[in-house]
């Protein structure tokens, strides 16, 4: 064999030997694995410092968020606030302006009944006495004069006056016994009674309501009056 076959079969044998030696193998596998690993690390690295960007963006948004909505609602506050102030102010203006407009007796008189009734819707007791005592004495030949007695009683059993309220009922029942505000008189005035100690007129009262006016929510109140009385 010559020089040159020698050398090539040693080389070939010297390849074979090498790629066939597991422990030569291996050290190409750790490098290419280590290799992996590090990319996997360096990528997983710049992967968790986005989330963490992203999660200190949502908590600035989330705060941002938190704030606008403070915002918010303090305008929402204040626009309401603006709101009942401007209807509140457009009511006294339209009050002044309707006091300002020429009225004949009628109409003022109709006028300052609907204040009244104003006054006691918003339970003030007091004040819708006075208003309506007030009204009742002023205009004594006023078409609304039967529910200015009626309301004036109702305002004085409110305050707890109950000698006004008796006095004020039997009057407008005296004068107007089949009025539409009868049953409700009636039912007030027996309550009154009853709670001035005049617990027997004031169960009188009740029962004639009852007998009277059968079908009334009045009569229906009366009766658990009278059940709670006995």
């Amino acid at each position: 064999m010559s020089y040159f076959k020698r050398s090539l079969s040693i080389l070939t044998l010297s390849g074979i030997f090498i790629f066939a030696n597991p422990a030569h193998a291996g050290l190409f596998d750790d490098n290419e694995a280590r290799k992996a690993i590090l990319d996997i690390r360096t990528q997983l690295d710049a992967t968790v410092k986005t989330v963490e960007q992203q999660q200190n963006r949502i908590a600035e948004l989330d705060q941002e968020i938190s704030k606008l909505r403070g915002q918010n609602e303090q305008l929402q506050n204040a626009v309401t606030a603006l709101t009942t102030q401007q209807e509140s102010g457009f009511e006294s203006l339209n009050t002044r302006l309707i006091k300002l407009e020429p009225m004949n007796a009628e109409q003022r008189a109709q006028f300052e009944f609907d204040e009244a009734l104003t006054i006691i819707q918003n339970n003030d007791y007091s004040g819708a006495y006075k208003a309506f005592d007030r009204h009742a004495k002023k205009y004594p030949q006023s078409e609304q004069l039967p529910l200015v007695e009626f309301w004036r009683a109702t305002a004085a059993y409110g305050t707890r006056n109950y000698a006004a309220a008796i006095a004020g009922f039997n009057r407008f029942l005296k004068q107007n016994p089949n009025h539409e505000k009868t049953a409700d008189a009636l039912l007030t005035l027996g309550s009154a009674q009853i709670e001035t100690g005049k617990k027997a007129e004031g169960q009188a009262t009740l029962q004639q309501l009852i007998n009277q006016f059968p079908t009334s929510e009045a009569a229906k109140t009366a009766a658990k009056v009278l059940s709670g009385n006995q």
